[in-house]
């Protein structure tokens, strides 16, 4: 008997058939604008004439015909699609074909597209159209339809549907009964928005739209597409009866015909604490007065000089109360739900910095017998490389938080159009937007209300060029940012263990914080190996405070620890790496003491990382349950204290991870700061590559693969080894560079001994001479071993700075960064495909060559010393909300006590 799905199955699969629709309507909008190119419709015509005069068959059924049908069906089949899903007893199987259903007929319309555009006709209009252009006889520069279904396809190709993720079973879970006790004050309005009933203005205009757009079909599916998904995100964002301050930004500048249509939009928000700044850019008609006359409290009214929107807005930011900031023009429209999802969703997600959704462009016709043109359905997956080329991100449907803008900067002033592009670039750089797959705004054009857009008097290519030099500039000199009252002046970086490969996070971070000359930085760590300093770092003199002590048994450690509880406390935040006790440990009795305020980095599965080959994971022990006699407890680095941390951990306000399974695992409110290194060596311009390969022994024409860090069996270095044996040994080498003497290590020497180079621990900057040297680098994680699925190894970080292709397995983050073109994907184990990855990269380097420039660039966002300084200000900022002694830190204080007196 077939299982049923819960209810988490059923709302993914709804999830990915509003994904499917949205494109499909997107497909079959991109063809009605291809059917209605005048060259296109000019040429058939031509057919159908010479077809008769030549006496010969003409095309009766074109490509667009063919849609139409396609559109038809879809629609019905749509509806059958949804009513299936809402049924408890439709089956995870029958859910999966409905799918794949959805998919062939996503299929079936970029085959109607690709016929037209290979058509002759077609290509005679595309000849003729750039014939005329360069004439000037029209526009030359003009946005093909083709464009959208291109990128359509290439969205669908990386695609991972949500019901992918949901496992099949029947337990079910009851959404409207258990919703209702946790609704907000203004559960009435929610009610019809998860009903789709609102009669507002979003609405009327959506109803208008639907009478004057020619082609209704693909229309009205997006739109019940997007009937069906509110409901759903508007369940997952009201779970707060709070609800935090949002200001709403709106710059106007002769807009008093429309601005009441904007306002009403956001007084018809499903959340209702908001204020709105109108910011009036010297407007010469009546805007103030109707602004009066809006007798609301909460909106708040500027007037300024005529100074351009970009100043009008930063004017705005300044006077900002909320802790969120939304945007929304004049021109445009939200969905009543609009802040509820979108402010639902940040709060949801704590370590986000900013989100954005869907909008629908349209240009209403000024004749009310002619038919409306819709620009385009808009909203992508975040992709920096594609935004970077061009912008999908609407200040519109664009919420972040206030203090990004505080310690960012906002709008750049001098720019007449294209800032809310610039704003998006600055404000996703470190760290990916929150999406949300969901149409929530109208963006409206016309031709009368002298938007920018729209103004014949503007360089348009030069403000594109002006943008992308902006940000251009972020990956030379960093992101420009700014040091609030709240930034401390002393930062107590700690690393429980100075003697493991962790220890250069701790390391690193420090150094990077320190390179700012901002910050006094000290480093607290511990000894607990009867070996030296972790080998890489051993013989580094830093420029920076390190207090290093040696680890021992309780009670002889009380000495070291209590001094180092000293050192620790005394700074304006500590910054822990891992929850262990001789880190997050002695940050909670430093918090407890002093009210240093903490923030907890979590980089592994700490309560599986002793034993990483069990499948069982230890979960986290409450302080209640521990035994304070049990002699496991006086060794300060045992598994029991890994489990005590990890309870406490969870408990902790603020967390740093760097990968998303970790941020899953925290509730998805963890910020995010990934492993960095020194951009001044690691740096592909400073090296001669020849040179270190020839110091290295590589013969010219060789090729080798690479892996360094931790020998570890789960990491796929036997893989590499008969990777080597399958192309046929020379001219491809296997080289792996050890940071520590492991089991696995020796046994991978013993069995290959002849086949394989091991190189002995490096010095710290040095494995980037050793990266440039090489040609491929190999991250194969076992993805039956637990710990791999929390794990962003730091080789990643040295491949990617270097410009060395990397060829991984989708797990972890390496999934999502395949998915966006950094890297090549894949599947753990398959020794045939790795192969022929390999032998792909090596034989048509060109075609891999955007890859690594891409890779270069991400290090430079997220992995190098100038962006940790920038996140670290971010996260420092969020630190200090936390002042005060933390309930967590009292607690585990109260036990520590408790501990010392047994």
């Amino acid at each position: 008997m077939l299982e049923n799905v819960n209810q988490a199955g059923r709302n993914a699969h709804r999830q990915d058939l509003n994904t499917l629709s949205g494109w499909i309507g997107i497909l079959f909008e991109s063809a009605t604008r291809m059917n209605d190119h005048w060259w296109w419709r000019i040429l058939l015509a031509s057919r159908r004439i010479i077809s008769k005069l030549l006496m010969i068959r003409s095309l009766k059924v074109t490509p667009f015909d063919q849609s139409l049908k396609l559109m038809d069906h879809w629609e019905h089949l749509e509806i059958d699609m949804y009513k299936r899903s809402e049924k408890p007893q439709t089956s995870f199987d029958d859910l999966k074909k409905d799918r794949s259903d959805a998919e062939e007929i996503l299929m079936q319309f970029n085959d109607q597209i690709t016929r037209m555009r290979k058509s002759i006709w077609w290509r005679l209009g595309l000849f003729l159209r750039f014939t005329l252009g360069a004439l000037k006889l029209k526009k030359r520069d003009f946005r093909m339809p083709t464009v959208d279904s291109d990128e359509v396809m290439k969205r669908y190709k990386k695609w991972i549907p949500a019901l992918s993720t949901i496992s099949s079973h029947s337990e079910r879970q009851p959404i409207i009964d258990s919703m209702d006790p946790i609704l907000s004050q203004h559960r009435d309005k929610i009610i019809e928005a998860l009903d789709g009933k609102n009669d507002g203005v979003y609405e009327t205009f959506i109803l208008k739209l639907l009478e004057h757009h020619k082609n209704v079909s693909s229309m009205r599916a997006v739109l019940e597409a997007n009937k069906r998904s509110v409901p759903d995100l508007l369940r997952q964002n009201i779970e707060r009866t709070d609800e935090p301050l949002v200001s709403i930004i709106m710059a106007t500048f002769n807009r008093a015909a429309i601005i009441e249509e904007a306002i009403d939009s956001i007084k018809e928000q499903t959340w209702q604490n908001w204020e709105l700044l109108i910011c009036d850019d010297g407007s010469e008609d009546n805007t103030g007065e109707i602004i009066a006359a809006q007798n609301d409290s909460r909106i708040r009214y500027f007037r300024f000089e005529h100074g351009g929107a970009a100043k009008a807005r930063n004017s705005g930011l300044a006077h900002a109360k909320g802790a969120y900031v939304a945007y929304l023009d004049t021109d445009n429209l939200w969905h009543p739900a609009y802040l509820h999802i979108m402010i639902g969703r940040l709060i949801r997600h704590a370590g986000c910095y900013c989100a954005y959704a869907k909008f629908i462009d349209v240009e209403p016709a000024e004749d009310a017998s002619e038919n409306w043109q819709l620009k385009g359905y808009n909203g992508q997956e975040y992709n920096f490389e594609r935004l970077h080329e061009k912008n999908y991100i609407d200040l519109n449907a664009f919420t972040h938080r206030k203090y990004i803008n505080q310690i960012l900067g906002g709008f750049t002033e001098d720019l007449p159009r294209l800032q809310d592009w610039d704003l998006a670039l600055k404000y996703t750089y470190i760290r990916d937007p929150l999406y949300i797959n969901t149409f929530l705004a109208i963006c409206r054009r016309n031709k009368k209300w002298d938007q920018i857009s729209t103004a014949k008097d503007i360089d348009h290519s030069a403000v594109i060029k002006r943008v992308r030099q902006n940000a251009s500039n972020y990956f030379s000199q960093g992101l420009p940012y700014k040091d609030t009252h709240e930034q401390p002046g002393k930062i107590t970086v700690i690393s429980w263990d100075i003697c493991r490969n962790h220890f250069s996070k701790a390391y690193n971070v420090a150094e990077a914080l320190h390179q700012t000359g901002k910050y006094k930085v000290r480093l607290v760590g511990f000894r607990f190996f009867n070996t030296p300093i972790f080998e890489p770092y051993a013989d580094v003199t830093p420029d920076f405070e390190t207090f290093y002590f040696s680890g021992a048994k309780f009670p002889e450690f009380n000495n070291d620890f209590n001094y180092a509880l000293e050192k620790a406390g005394d700074a304006d935040i500590i910054y822990c790496i891992k929850p262990r006790f001789p880190s997050l440990g002695l940050a909670l009795l430093a918090n407890n003491r002093f009210g240093t305020p903490v923030a907890l980095e979590v980089n592994d599965l700490e309560t599986m990382i002793e034993q990483p080959i069990h499948t069982e994971q230890q979960e986290g022990v409450s302080l209640d349950d521990v035994d304070c006699s049990d002699p496991e407890l006086l060794n300060p680095r045992s598994q029991i204290w890994s489990r005590i941390m990890e309870n406490c951990a969870q408990k902790m306000p603020l967390i740093v991870t760097h990968n998303k399974n970790l941020d899953t695992r925290y509730g998805n409110r963890t910020f995010c700061l990934r492993n960095p290194k020194d951009e001044k060596y690691f740096n592909p311009d400073a090296y001669d590559r020849d040179s270190i390969r020839m110091e290295l022994g590589i013969a010219p024409g060789e090729k080798v693969i690479l892996f360094a860090g931790l020998l570890r069996r789960h990491k796929g270095i036997r893989y590499i080894v008969e990777l080597i044996r399958t192309l046929g040994g020379p001219p491809y080498r296997a080289l792996f560079v050890s940071s520590l003497p492991t089991s696995d290590q020796k046994d991978l020497e013993e069995k290959y001994k002849g086949e394989i180079t091991i190189l002995p621990p490096q010095g710290r900057n040095n494995i980037a001479r050793i990266n440039y040297a090489s040609d491929a680098v190999i991250l194969w994680l076992n993805p039956n071993n637990k710990p791999s699925h929390y794990q962003m190894p730091y080789k990643i970080t040295d491949a990617f700075a270097m410009k060395v292709p990397v060829i991984a397995n989708d797990i972890s983050d390496l999934g999502d960064l395949g998915r966006q073109g950094y890297l090549r994907l894949v599947e753990y184990g398959n020794l045939e495909a790795l192969k022929n990855t390999v032998l792909d990269i090596f034989k048509q380097p060109e075609n891999h060559r955007e890859m690594v420039e891409a890779g270069r660039r991400l290090y430079l966002r997220q992995f190098s010393y100038r962006s940790t300084q920038t996140n670290f200000s971010i996260i420092a900022q969020a630190a200090h909300q936390h002042h005060g002694v933390l309930p967590v830190a009292k607690e585990f204080a109260e036990f520590f006590t408790r501990f010392h007196r047994a």
